[in-house]
């Protein structure tokens, strides 16, 4: 019976508690400590976990474009969001609720901050995110701009600030977004000098008034180291928007410093590389390929790593490395671009003859990848066209306009190289017959026998060639069903 009537009074007394603790008038530990907790918690970590779960599940199903450079940061686009719309209201819904019900807003004006509860203003960080993710950058950016405006002395303050820069970025006003990033990069280096400043500095004995003065005015908040790898990375992105690709190079590098995220470290690398590639700085590129391996990530990215690799660096020892791909039965998906590698490969050796027969199996091996099988009759083309070949050089250039796909780079000037060497062609092809004719009507009969049975027999090797290689792509086909 005791036990009973202490879980009675216990019982009592938390619902007490708990009534106390639910107002927002009164800025008491137990109040405040409720409040935090909830918006922490029911809001900001909740509509993170939804946020986050969304753009995961988008990523996981991303279709990298390795022939173009791939972005830093994979966001959905207009028509992809539509599928992620309910996460992201739902995120939206549940930090206005906690703002509603849990804000501890001060009543009077004093040296204290606005805001008792710590966690309100990440709950107004979310919900901006998740209307950048949405696209409506003005929703988002009223957000951040309140966080800016009532929160200037938090962290919040900076991350508010970065995203700011990004929905200029979005929206183009480059000029904005680098005053924008400018601003913060002379917050950091103010706050470096003062800390430097203070160390240099003796200490002083100050009287209780100074102390007691000192207490009521509120420092604002260091910048956080966790957030220069996103400040840096932003910076890349504008620089990335305005074509200055050395000092986007820089900007990622810096993020690699700063970051410890290892799935990170693998993009950026990678997209260093596609960078050092445009700017003709092949030997850091396929350092950052090699790189690149070093951290997790998916396999594709890993694959394509290596054949950069072979495009940046050549030499015997990538040439190995891709002729040992070719045998693993993993890479039968993608024999065509590891031919098309070692064709760049051979050409850096200087082997043209050796190239071309890579460049014909890349074309063979291509079945469903239409932009890798009309780079490869692209490439025989401007081989053939250097070497004064007129005719296989339109007979690969009509191939490659045949196959290549609507968005195909340089697609409209390789139709015209086509048509403008076809009459050519044609007329090469008749001088060719006629004489070919008349040759043959000028032989001995025996002579001629002889030609024909040499032109039977070439007829033969080629169409043995022909069936050797229909059996390896079979082959290949096979492994990628298995």
């Amino acid at each position: 019976m005791k036990l009973l009537e202490y879980l009675k009074h216990y019982l009592v007394l938390a619902l007490i508690l708990c009534f106390v603790s639910c107002s927002t008038d009164k800025n008491a530990f137990l109040n405040r400590a409720y409040h935090s907790t909830t918006a922490r918690y029911n809001g900001y970590f909740n509509a993170n976990e939804l946020i986050n779960q969304s753009l995961n599940g988008y990523r996981k199903c991303y279709k990298e474009d390795y022939y173009s450079l791939i972005p830093i940061e994979r966001n959905p686009n207009e028509k992809e969001i539509e599928s992620l719309l309910p996460s992201l209201d739902t995120a939206i819904v549940k930090c206005k609720k906690v703002i509603q019900d849990h804000s501890m807003p001060s009543i009077r004006r004093s040296y204290k901050k606005v805001e008792h509860n710590t966690w309100i203003d990440e709950n107004f960080i979310t919900i901006a995110i998740a209307n950048y993710y949405k696209k409506d950058y003005d929703a988002a950016l009223r957000n951040f701009e309140y966080v800016e405006k009532f929160y200037s002395n938090d962290e919040s303050n900076y991350h508010a600030a970065i995203w700011e820069a990004k929905i200029n970025i979005e929206e183009g006003f480059y000029t904005d977004a680098h005053l924008k990033l400018r601003s913060l990069d002379l917050i950091i280096a103010n706050q470096k000098e003062e800390a430097e400043k203070k160390k240099s500095k003796k200490k002083k004995k100050r009287s209780k008034r100074s102390k007691k003065k000192s207490s009521k005015k509120k420092e604002p908040a260091l910048f956080p180291k966790k957030l220069i790898p996103e400040l840096e990375k932003t910076k890349a992105l504008l620089y990335l928007k305005k074509k200055d690709f050395k000092k986007a190079i820089f900007h990622l590098e810096k993020t690699l410093e700063a970051t410890r995220k290892r799935k990170e470290k693998a993009r950026i690398h990678f997209v260093i590389g596609q960078l050092s590639e445009q700017e003709g700085a092949f030997n850091k590129a396929s350092e950052n390929y090699r790189l690149c391996l070093k951290y997790p990530a998916p396999f594709e990215m890993h694959f394509n790593a290596r054949l950069r690799r072979a495009f940046s660096e050549g030499g015997e020892g990538i040439k190995k490395e891709l002729r040992k791909m070719l045998k693993d039965s993993k890479n039968a998906p993608f024999l065509d671009q590891i031919y098309y590698a070692l064709s760049a490969s051979e050409l850096k050796s200087g082997n043209e003859n050796q190239a071309v027969i890579y460049l014909t199996k890349s074309a063979f091996f291509s079945t469903a990848n239409k932009r890798q099988k009309s780079m490869a009759y692209e490439k025989l083309g401007d081989l053939s066209y250097g070497n004064k070949k007129y005719v296989p050089a339109q007979k690969y250039y009509d191939s490659c306009a045949k196959f290549m796909p609507e968005n195909y780079p340089n697609g409209e000037a390789i139709k015209n190289k086509a048509n403008k060497l076809d009459k050519l062609v044609k007329a090469v092809e008749i001088i060719t017959f006629e004489d070919s004719v008349q040759m043959i009507a000028m032989m001995g009969e025996k002579e001629r026998i002889d030609f024909l049975e040499n032109v039977v027999e070439e007829i033969k090797q080629r169409e043995e060639q022909r069936k050797e290689m229909e059996a390896q792509k079979l082959l290949a086909l096979q492994e990628i069903q298995q």
